[in-house]
């Protein structure tokens, strides 16, 4: 959903990209994906993706230097303020910066009742995330930054959960800092039972220019 804004031969910048998955599809542009994490980053560079460790805040990146700014499922933890600066700092004029963050709908019955139980497994009543406020209602967070909010929308994609590895993978890739290692155990029971079916996650798409 990210990579169909990047248009052949585009300058992107992949911002907190870990192991750069997204970089897979990125292959005709000239790429480079910043993370915190050494081993999330040598995933990607034995991929043979070019990547390197920064700070959101204070991206090695020359000004205006870059076409378009990716941000897969991270933003809703950056500091918001600074990282959003950032961007709008290394964007050429124009340029595009589009971040995925989670969402809770589009959403059949039938998933939502089936993450409802994960969220009673995990004694919570919706997974939370620091910059919830601030993108709530983005459109002022990011002209404070200069960017300007083009589109914001949500779509449910499909997950083949294959495997009780696959649901690890799913209930891991949540971010469950707080929650007590009984909890987390419980709602592993629960996931496990969807081990070859498919389940909806939602994602919400925002996509500015700067």
């Amino acid at each position: 959903w990210l990579a169909e804004l990047v248009p052949p031969g585009a300058r992107v910048l992949d911002l907190a990209c870990g192991s750069a998955p997204t970089g897979e599809l990125l292959r005709a542009t000239s790429y480079l994906g910043l993370d915190l994490s050494h081993a999330e980053l040598r995933l990607g560079a034995g991929r043979g993706l070019r990547v390197a460790r920064a700070d959101a805040a204070r991206l090695p990146v020359a000004d205006a230097a870059v076409d378009v700014v990716v941000c897969s499922m991270a933003l809703q933890l950056l500091p918001l303020e600074p990282a959003l600066a950032e961007v709008r700092r290394v964007l050429r004029p124009g340029g595009t910066f589009a971040a995925t963050v989670p969402a809770s709908r589009p959403m059949p019955v039938r998933d939502a009742l089936r993450w409802a139980q994960v969220l009673l497994a995990l004694r919570s009543r919706g997974l939370s995330y620091p910059n919830d406020d601030a993108l709530g209602s983005p459109g002022a967070e990011f002209a404070r930054a200069g960017l300007v909010l083009r589109s914001d929308e949500s779509r449910g994609f499909s997950l083949d959960v294959a495997s009780r590895d696959a649901a690890d993978r799913l209930l891991d890739g949540l971010y469950l800092p707080d929650v007590p290692p009984g909890r987390i155990t419980a709602a592993r029971r629960v996931v496990h039972g969807w081990a070859g079916q498919r389940t909806t996650v939602p994602v919400r798409r925002l996509v500015a220019q700067g």
